[in-house]
Formats: C-alpha cells, sequence, structure tokens
C-alpha cells in the first residue's frame, strides 16, 4: 500500500510528491502542469527497515525528504535543482537516545534547510531541530525549541523563509491550562531565537492538535484542529504579522 504522502511546490510550481510503499520511500516530481518529470525515485538506502511519517520540502534550488526509520530515528535525502541526489540518506539527528520522531523539513532559496521532530532523549518529549547546508552538512548543533518541558511536547511543523529565517510550532500538553494547546518559536537565518515561545491558540478549553505553519519572513499562519469560538472539533487559524 501506499500511505504516508506529503507534497511540496516551489516557486515555479514545480511538485514533489513523496509516498511510502511497503517500507520504502519514493519520490515523484511534477512541472507546474502537471507532466511527470522523471521516473519515480526511490529514496532510502533499501535497508529493510520500516520507514514511516514522511516530509518534504522544495524550493528552485532542489528537494529534502525526511522520514522515521524504525520508529526511533530520523533520516533524509537531499536533490539538487536537476533531482540527482546530492550525497546518500544522512541521519538528521546526533543524539540517539530515546526515540526521534514525527519530522518536519523546511528549505530556503538557496537549498540550505531546518528539520524539526519529537525526541525523547531527556526522558520526556520535546521538540528538537537542526540546521543544514544546501549540501545536507549539518550547521551547529541540534537544539532544544521549547523551553518550557513539563509534560509533551510534539507534532512540530517548521516553515522556513526565502531568506533562511524560520518558525516552529508545535503541540503542547497542558500547557495552556487544559488539554493541548499550539505554541511557536521564530529563529533567524543565523538560528539566533527570541528568549520565549508564544502561545498561539487564544481558546485554551479542552484541545487544540496537529499544528500546520508557513512562514514568508514578515508574516506567518499556524493552523491546527480542536476546540473553538463556533465549533468544538474544528480547523482554526491564526495569522501573525
Amino acid at each position: 500500500p501506499q500511505m504516508y504522502p506529503s507534497a511540496a511546490i516551489d516557486d515555479n510550481g514545480n511538485i514533489a510528491v513523496v509516498v511510502r510503499t511497503d517500507n520504502e520511500v519514493s519520490v515523484e516530481w511534477y512541472n507546474s502542469s502537471g507532466s511527470q518529470l522523471g521516473s519515480t525515485t526511490r529514496i532510502d538506502s533499501g535497508n529493510g527497515n520500516t520507514k514511516n511519517e514522511v516530509s518534504v520540502a522544495m524550493t528552485a534550488a532542489g528537494t529534502v525528504v525526511t522520514w522515521t526509520e524504525s520508529g526511533t530515528e530520523i533520516y533524509g535525502q537531499l536533490y539538487n535543482a536537476s533531482r540527482v541526489a546530492v550525497g546518500g540518506n544522512f541521519h538528521v539527528n546526533t543524539t540517539t537516545t530515546g526515540t526521534q520522531t514525527q519530522s518536519s523539513v523546511g528549505m530556503d532559496s538557496t537549498g540550505a534547510f531546518v528539520v524539526s521532530w519529537t525526541s525523547t532523549q531527556g526522558g520526556t518529549s520535546d521538540i528538537f531541530a537542526q540546521r543544514f547546508s544546501s549540501t545536507a552538512a549539518k550547521v551547529g548543533s541540534e537544539f532544544q525549541v521549547n523551553t518550557t518541558s513539563t509534560d509533551a511536547q510534539v507534532a512540530s511543523s517548521v516553515a522556513v523563509d526565502s531568506t533562511g529565517a524560520f518558525l516552529i510550532a508545535w503541540q503542547s500538553n497542558l500547557q495552556d491550562g487544559s488539554g493541548t494547546g499550539i505554541y511557536v518559536r521564530q529563529y533567524q537565518a543565523d538560528g539566533f531565537a527570541g528568549l520565549y515561545e508564544q502561545r498561539v491558540n487564544t481558546t485554551t478549553s479542552n484541545a487544540q492538535s496537529a499544528p500546520s505553519v508557513a512562514f514568508s519572513g514578515s508574516q506567518a499562519v499556524v493552523l491546527w484542529s480542536g476546540n473553538g469560538t463556533g465549533d468544538s472539533s474544528g480547523v482554526f487559524a491564526q495569522r501573525f504579522t
């Protein structure tokens, strides 16, 4: 079966679609008219390990795909603008203590990218991230995103603007006083962050979960599902400028 699809589009309208099929991760590219570019390309190394939770980002500079392998580690593969692999599969997380799951990836206009994920390396679920260059070399060390680590922080979503600045949103348990809430933190292109995370949802009763974020540098929007004004189980959004 084909499972866990993820798609990305660049500024020219080209599309990358990634799916998992029987523990294989594959990518297909399409032009702005919907015609496939080349053939379906297998991404993973073929080691037979379980793969799931795929994520893809794409700009005119290239495409990057990440996934969870064996339920414990995050791996990725980078492709250049010609859809040619840049090196082989790379290990995203440096720390291997605990489990590393639920990756999300975003790319800037130069092909540099950021990966965020859920890690239990400290004994609880926290959000970590790693910056990468346009050749998939790690830039600095992996870092913890959430400043509040009580209970569980999971399900991150990262968006990177054209300059390399990025925004990471995630779901935090009991931090807003009731169920789960949505929090966000903004970073400059050099990885410098503001001091504090920020709550996104205004309605705090019951649960708000599963965030998704888009970011252009001057504006951002975060979407999530859960309880809110007019719907106890709806989809809500908040804009930031």
